[in-house]
């Protein structure tokens, strides 16, 4: 009796640290399967307090003209794209449908965040305007078997509706990764928010998120460095306030690799972070 409950006790204990085991690798483990996932990374807001009562917090959606920002006063940033999760109908034969989860975006997305296509190239799928990017299952889901490349599906979101053709095919993405989309729709921000144009011309408004391809051997940290500096030069006062302020006053700008955002305390429109600690 002894002996058996000795050994039945560590082939527990030795369970449970390789269960334990398991799932932390795991939770370590998201989008680490990306191509160049170490030069990827995203723009996260940090909030601070202020006088209008801002609760304090990291946020991986950041105003849409600090990647523009980004873009112009640093060269060691290869791309920028901006990316929001937008209800998106599709109609085809008259039939209205939904994708499971979309997103649009104001480039190409998959020459960043390089997920594996089976049909198109990712660097190029949405270049032009117009074009949409659906997963596996949703192609399969809404063509069967037959090839989707090049035919025709009208995006219907907000207060746009306009024909899009399919340019490519990516692969059901991992549940190890912090993004969940099925379809990507390419369009134009300011025609999109054409109704709302605080949404593209305003620092103070975060409706989407902004990645960003750092050249290789660049060092995250020299950028941030410079922030601060770079957000007097860019943010620009609010002179309709009493006191005068600026929004930067109130922010704070990092930037995150994409294998880091699943354990982050920032919290963005994909899937539910994870808990480092």
């Amino acid at each position: 009796v002894y002996a058996v409950i000795n050994i039945v006790g560590l082939a527990i204990g030795l369970a449970a640290c390789l269960l334990i085991l398991t799932y932390v690798r795991y939770e370590f483990s998201y989008d680490n399967w990306l191509p160049e996932a170490e030069n990827t990374y995203e723009l996260a807001t940090e909030y601070l307090p202020s006088p209008q009562g801002q609760q304090p917090g990291l946020s991986l959606t950041t105003a849409y003209v600090a990647g523009s920002a980004l873009k112009k006063d640093f060269p060691q940033v290869e791309r920028v794209v901006w990316a929001s999760s937008q209800n998106v109908t599709f109609l085809q034969d008259g039939t209205p449908t939904a994708a499971k989860k979309s997103f649009i975006t104001d480039g190409p997305l998959f020459d960043i965040v390089r997920a594996p296509f089976v049909r198109g190239s990712a660097a190029t799928a949405l270049d032009d305007p117009h074009s949409i990017v659906l997963s596996e299952s949703e192609a399969e889901a809404r063509f069967g078997d037959s090839d989707p490349l090049g035919k025709t599906i009208t995006v219907a979101s907000g207060d746009m509706t306009a024909d899009y053709r399919v340019t490519g095919v990516f692969k059901d993405l991992p549940k190890n990764s912090h993004f969940d989309m099925t379809a990507v729709v390419r369009v134009d921000p300011t025609d999109y928010f054409r109704k709302t144009p605080g949404v593209v011309n305003f620092w103070s408004w975060s409706n989407g998120e902004i990645y960003v391809r750092l050249k290789p051997g660049t060092d995250p940290k020299t950028i941030e460095a410079q922030f601060p500096a770079w957000e007097k030069r860019n943010i620009p006062d609010d002179v309709g306030s009493n006191p005068v302020t600026n929004q930067g006053q109130f922010e704070n700008f990092h930037l995150i690799n994409v294998r880091d955002l699943h354990l982050s305390k920032g919290q963005g429109q994909g899937r539910p972070n994870g808990n480092r600690q």
